[in-house]
Parts: C-alpha cells; sequence; structure tokens
C-alpha cells in the first residue's frame, strides 16, 4: 500500500512556521502585499527531470504529452490561487539507482545526489523529479525555508507514475504533484 507525503515537520520547524504566520498576519505594508501579489500572478517556470532505468514507461521513461498533462492538471488544480506554472524545459537522465533505489526522505543519499547534480535555476524555479521510491512514498517536497541553507535540494520529487492517465490507480489524476508543490510554495506546511 502506498503512502502519501513524505514531510514532516520538527518542532522547530513548526514554530517557525508559526511565528512567520503571526508575522504574516500583522504586516500591513501594502508595497509588500503588491509585491506578493505580483510574484503571484506570474507563471513559475517548472524545469521537469525524467529519471529512468529503461526507455519504457515502466522504466520512467514518461513521455512529454504526460508531462505536459502534469502542468495542465497543476494549472487546473491551482486556478483561482494566483499560482500558474509553464513549463520550461525537460530533461532526461538515465540512472538506475536514482530511479529505483531513491527513499522518500531528504537525507536519502540518492536523493542529495541526484538534485546536486541535476537542481536546475534559482528560487523562483520549479524542480520537478520522477522516480519509482522503494519505500512506497508518493512523493517529497521542499519547504521554502529550506532554499537558503540547501539551495541545490529545492524541489519536488513524485513517483513516476502518478501524472494523470498514469499507472498508479487512484493516484493518475496529477494530484501528488498538486499536493507537493503546495510544501513548495507554502500553502500546506
Amino acid at each position: 500500500m502506498r503512502s502519501t507525503c513524505g514531510n514532516t515537520l520538527t518542532e522547530s520547524e513548526i514554530a517557525l512556521i508559526e511565528s512567520q504566520f503571526s508575522s504574516d498576519l500583522t504586516a500591513q505594508s501594502v508595497e509588500a502585499a503588491a509585491a506578493a501579489a505580483a510574484v503571484k500572478r506570474s507563471a513559475i517556470p517548472v524545469v521537469w527531470h525524467v529519471i529512468y532505468s529503461s526507455k519504457t514507461v515502466a522504466g520512467g521513461y514518461i513521455s512529454n504529452s504526460a508531462v505536459k498533462k502534469s502542468i495542465s492538471a497543476l494549472n487546473a488544480h491551482y486556478k483561482g490561487s494566483g499560482f500558474g506554472f509553464k513549463l520550461k524545459q525537460i530533461k532526461r537522465k538515465k540512472n538506475t539507482n536514482w530511479f529505483k533505489k531513491m527513499k522518500g526522505q531528504p537525507s536519502d543519499s540518492y536523493m542529495v545526489a541526484m538534485k546536486n547534480a541535476l537542481h536546475t535555476g534559482g528560487a523562483n524555479t520549479l524542480n520537478v523529479y520522477t522516480v519509482d521510491f522503494v519505500d512506497n512514498m508518493l512523493g517529497w517536497g521542499t519547504y521554502p525555508w529550506a532554499y537558503k541553507s540547501y539551495p541545490k535540494q529545492d524541489g519536488v520529487v513524485i513517483q513516476y507514475n502518478t501524472y494523470p492517465g498514469g499507472s498508479l490507480k487512484n493516484y493518475n489524476q496529477g494530484k501528488i504533484l498538486t499536493h507537493e508543490v503546495g510544501h513548495w510554495i507554502r500553502i500546506n506546511c
């Protein structure tokens, strides 16, 4: 049986979120609100990393069409939120270890190596990686505050066959990506 999300919070992260939330509620700066609204209205560039072990769907080699369907679903799920996403690039990397042996944990050596090697862009670019988690995890998304300390680890990793129409029954509507991106943009902490 699959679990859903690998994200957990420590007591210090919870305190940081609560402090930031309180600060956000009391901030009355018109300039800050206008700047935040401008960022929300702009499309977030997405670099999609297809990690695969063989050039088959079962080996993780998902099509450009599957990636584009995922971006369309992501935009549909965030419709009205002010967030939008635009596919900037699809990259493909054959690496059986990264594809088949990764655990849904940020300290996993395969995840760290993969992201260090492939991460593209800065804090405003969403990096999405597709793998076949060994521990039945469905996804993992970093939180925005982690970027300063670990910029190359930024992004979202999802089970490769959870795209709309993918082969993982009950999880093939693109909602795993939507959920993990929620961590990345700080909607669901």
